[in-house]
């Protein structure tokens, strides 16, 4: 009765003893790590004169550039711009930087959530309250200080078109957000806790299309000239269409229709004559694109 545990003993002797002798056999053919610590990186690489001269060929090599171009020079010049950069966003010394033909000047500094992530499409300030209003891509509404604090979103059931977002002064003295759902544009007099929808006349034959652009004149605030991408029923072609507000983005009016039009090449601004608003487009023809522009005079 002894004879098992016996028999079972000696073969689990046998199994270690075999796995030991197998292990002691095959240890010089395990893999191990290549070494990093000397010039030496394999056993059948070395750094004599002629590994050397191949390796500064294959670095040539990397480096194609035309005859006479110094890219050694260029990427000494690269480190040494990736270098000021970074000095630069860690608080380091900042270039002024120009605009507009020297006109204006100014340095570039981040403002936004610190602790929040994501990305902001399209922002607008308030001037009275400093206040940032910003539309993510996500399509919510953000609303912060610009020191970077009280960063909050102010919708969470809607989500809109993040190209634009505009913040108008209201008469009561508050703040009236208007951002669009696909590019119906829609206001809101109460930090966006309700939305109303902007009434169009005429209105848009179809959901296709998309907000290009909305405007209010520096010396009437109320009066809003909105650019839109849209699809006209007559005729059947994409079109960009030119409406106006005279109440605050409530109720706007078409009054020019563009013919179709290159996607991207339309804009309106007012900066050179605050009474009026100027658009530019370019036409399609048989033969090619044709600048237009019209003026829109308030009544």
């Amino acid at each position: 009765m002894r004879i098992k545990p016996f028999l079972l003993t000696v073969t689990c002797l046998a199994l270690a003893g075999l796995g030991f002798i197998y292990f002691k056999n095959n240890k010089a053919g395990i893999r191990y790590p290549v070494p990093t610590n000397g010039p030496v990186y394999r056993t059948d690489q070395s750094e004599d004169e002629d590994g050397q001269a191949r390796r500064e060929a294959w670095i040539e090599l990397l480096h194609k550039a035309a005859p006479g171009v110094d890219w050694r020079a260029i990427d000494h010049q690269n480190l040494r711009l990736l270098r000021e950069l970074k000095a630069g966003l860690g608080g380091g010394d900042r270039s002024i930087e120009f605009f507009a033909d020297s006109t204006l000047m100014g340095e570039w500094a981040e403002r936004g959530s610190v602790n929040q992530s994501g990305s902001l499409r399209t922002v607008d300030y308030h001037a009275p309250s400093d206040k940032i209003y910003a539309l993510s891509e996500g399509g919510s509404v953000w609303r912060g200080g610009t020191n970077n604090e009280g960063w909050e979103v102010l919708n969470d059931d809607r989500r809109f078109n993040p190209r634009l977002i505009k913040v108008q002064p209201t008469a009561s003295g508050g703040v009236r957000i208007i951002a669009p759902e696909g590019k119906i544009l829609h206001f809101s007099d109460d930090e966006g806790l309700t939305w109303q929808q902007s009434n169009f006349s005429p209105d848009f034959y179809d959901g296709w299309g998309s907000p290009m652009q909305l405007l209010a004149l520096a010396s009437n605030p109320n009066t809003l000239y909105y650019l839109v991408e849209t699809w006209d029923n007559v005729p059947w072609e994409p079109r960009i269409w030119l409406y106006r507000s005279t109440d605050n983005g409530a109720n706007f009016t078409r009054i020019k229709a563009l013919t179709t039009v290159k996607t991207g090449k339309s804009a309106c601004g007012n900066r050179s004559a605050p009474t009026k608003s100027f658009c530019s487009t370019k036409t399609k023809h048989s033969i090619g694109w044709r600048p237009t522009a019209c003026r829109c005079t308030p009544p």
